[in-house]
């Protein structure tokens, strides 16, 4: 079965939204599941259906025979407070099926989108990652991402 990479489609946002809340509560990918109240489905929906409104290309599914297997989503341009001389792009989610991974679909995805962003003028590409997410992280560095920023947290005791 041969998995295409292409860019989303309003039919694919029920199929995209499964994958989500899978990749929310998945322990290979995040530290700490996110919650899958009505609110937040509510919120990513919105936020993927702005995405896909202003350029579909910014959500780009990896589709096995029909079957999406993963997606990952950017934002092509982000507008930060100050003006930085330059037009950056944020990957805000990457998502592979655990029975995809370490198969090369997050990396075609990877590259599908630096490709897309590269071409629409974008200089510089982000995307934040889970700590704990080794397997992520040096999938990232081998397509040449740096770290670039620490972000820090404390946990307050209620």
């Amino acid at each position: 079965m041969d998995i295409t990479i292409r860019p989303s489609t309003k039919k694919d946002v029920a199929r995209l939204l499964e994958l989500w809340k899978a990749f929310m509560n998945d322990s290979d990918s995040v530290d700490r599941p996110v919650p899958i109240h009505p609110a937040n489905v509510a919120r990513w929906k919105q936020f993927v259906d702005k995405l896909i409104e202003q350029d579909r290309r910014q959500i780009q599914v990896a589709d096995q025979d029909g079957v999406l297997v993963g997606y990952l989503a950017c934002q092509k341009v982000v507008t930060p407070p100050l003006d930085m001389g330059y037009k950056w792009s944020y990957i805000s989610d990457i998502y592979v099926t655990p029975t995809q991974r370490r198969q090369g679909v997050g990396k075609r995805l990877l590259q599908t989108t630096i490709d897309y962003l590269k071409s629409e003028g974008s200089k510089h590409i982000r995307l934040a990652v889970w700590h704990r997410n080794d397997v992520a992280i040096q999938l990232y560095k081998e397509l040449g991402f740096k770290e670039h920023t620490n972000i820090l947290q404390i946990d307050l005791k209620e």
